[in-house]
């Protein structure tokens, strides 16, 4: 088994004017091209100038010169004078922010004086949050070329709000405390409190403890019962700020399970795991989650599988399991909601249970609060990204579809069917997001079961009942066609498609089902149900399950 790690080499030579220059640029992976400092900075590569064929990559395992928050505390063991040189200004910044690594050498005291450190790995410098260059200290130009990150010096620290523990192993008061990641904070974690941490650079809310920086206020650190800990600033990290806990899935003696550790929400992100709204601490029980089970061959992954008695499914709407919950979803007797395409009446119905697909069973239904591939913001609906279920290129192709079995349909049966073979359908039988690796297209039935049960109600009074919850649901998900995994025969009778094969294609077309939710019943398109070219771009949902046996 082998680990991979992902990193940055920091370009820290000053270049001024020269920034537009061409040169070498290193990247990670050890491999070397032509690029600006610009380009080379966006792949996180190392930039020298000079032809390519003279460039020297370094080699990956050698040490550097890293600059980082830890080394001032190591060195002063707190970081009064450092940040009594910044506020002092033009004079005591130049002193420690703009000098240059050889003036540096010529003082008679440690670097660490000014957070820097040589002959350290690249994974060292990572770990401790700073900005790492691939030489000696003397090469530096400018210590603001290797310390500056984001428009923020890497050796400032951040604000961190944590509940005490008494001597008695009581919790006690929230107090504010510097620190210089946000794992040095998630650590500080409480039953009771989660803290936040001021510290993130990538945004202009970067706060301390008692004082000033950069035009940002000082941290303020709510008590428990919403009153001032103390401090008289009553300002609130940014909910980005907050440190949760994360689950992050992985193989182990070939079962899949949920590892936990201490990151703010963006963090997760960035690493595919689950950040759950309700998060405190990792406390071993890895969130009460259900990883899918490990199969063989070419399924991969099988949904997990739950005994009634032991499972407990929250309301409709709430954050569940890398989704929301939507409900439980049985064939044959789950009903559903869709505006018939022939007559254009809204339609209640009852979910089928013939043809392909698991005919038998029930399973908890969790939706993914995005689109397949929409941005982060999800306000940028004109951002959002359409996919084909099958690109022009591909061979049509009949396909053994069910109504019902949307797992069916994107992985198949690791049998005589294993979905169809197309690059969306590969991309999602690879996907892992949100904590989870068993993600599928919804059939035609399960994508109308959720727009049964995702009424604007749910929606807009539960879903959007926070802040963070507000993100969670995609404002746009009423007032767009929707795509299902259910290819179309031209055997529909009174919309209940036939499974014989060779009526997919008709002509030298081929079509699948999908729905538009719209906003309300008054709407013309409202739960429309409608086939469409398979090569046709559309919104793609995501959804997991859960066997309930």
């Amino acid at each position: 088994m082998s680990t991979q790690f992902r990193s940055r080499i920091k370009t820290v030579a000053f270049y001024g004017e020269e920034e537009s220059s061409q040169g070498g640029c290193c990247l990670p992976d050890g491999t070397k091209i032509s690029a600006t400092v610009s380009e080379c900075n966006k792949q996180g590569g190392y930039f020298q100038l000079g032809e390519l064929d003279t460039i020297q990559c370094p080699d990956r395992g050698l040490t550097g010169t890293c600059c980082a928050c830890s080394y001032i505390k190591e060195h002063d063991g707190n970081f009064d004078t450092f940040l009594d040189a910044i506020d002092t200004g033009p004079t005591g910044y130049n002193t420690y922010y703009l000098q240059s690594g050889q003036n540096i050498l010529d003082e008679d005291f440690n670097p660490k004086k000014f957070g820097i450190q040589e002959n350290t790995s690249q994974c060292e410098c990572n770990r401790y949050g700073g900005n790492w260059f691939y030489g000696p200290l003397s090469e530096i130009t400018q210590l603001k070329n290797l310390c500056n990150d984001y428009g923020t010096d890497v050796r400032v620290p951040g604000s961190c709000c944590h509940q005490t523990t008494n001597s008695d192993g009581t919790l006690g008061d929230i107090e504010c405390v510097n620190l210089c990641t946000s794992l040095e904070c998630g650590n500080l974690a409480t039953t009771d409190y989660t803290p936040q941490y001021g510290g993130t650079r990538e945004n202009d809310t970067h706060t301390l403890c008692g004082r000033q920086y950069n035009g940002n206020d000082r941290a303020f650190c709510e008590t428990g019962d919403g009153s001032d800990g103390g401090q008289q600033e009553q300002q609130r990290l940014p909910r980005e700020d907050v440190v949760g806990s994360c689950y992050e899935i992985s193989v182990t003696n070939n079962i899949f399970e949920h590892t936990c550790s201490r990151k703010t929400e963006s963090e997760c992100d960035k690493v595919n795991g689950f950040w759950p709204d309700q998060s405190l601490s990792c406390d071993g029980t890895n969130g009460g989650l259900y990883p899918p089970n490990k199969s063989s061959g070419s399924l991969i992954v099988d949904p997990p599988s739950v005994s009634s008695d032991t499972i407990t499914t929250p309301n409709i709407g709430e954050e569940y399991q890398g989704g929301i919950y939507i409900g439980t979803f049985e064939p044959g007797q789950s009903q559903i909601s869709y505006r018939n395409e022939r007559t254009n009446s809204l339609t209640s119905d009852t979910a089928r249970d013939y043809g392909y697909g698991q005919q038998s069973g029930k399973w908890a239904i969790i939706l993914d609060p995005r689109f397949y591939g929409d941005p982060s913001d999800v306000t940028l609906l004109s951002e959002r990204t359409l996919y084909r279920a099958m690109e022009p290129s591909d061979k049509k192709k009949a396909y053994p579809t069910s109504y019902y079995d949307g797992f069916y349909n994107t992985y198949g049966n690791n049998k005589d069917y294993l979905g169809p073979r197309s690059q969306l359908y590969n991309d999602i039988r690879s996907l892992t997001t949100k904590g989870f690796n068993d993600w599928y297209i919804p059939s035609i039935d399960e994508l109308s079961f959720i727009h049964k049960n995702l009424s604007k109600t749910v929606l807009y009074d539960k879903v959007n009942a926070t802040e963070r919850a507000s993100k969670m649901i995609l404002p746009g998900y009423f007032g767009t066609n929707i795509m299902s995994s259910t290819f179309y025969s031209s055997k529909d009778k009174s919309d209940q498609e036939s499974s014989i094969l060779g009526r997919q294609i008709i002509g030298n077309k081929s079509y699948l089902w999908g729905q538009n939710f719209a906003y309300d019943a008054n709407i013309n398109n409202y739960g429309l149900r409608f086939y469409i070219d398979r090569t046709t771009p559309l919104s793609v949902p995501l959804v997991r399950r859960i066997l309930i046996t």
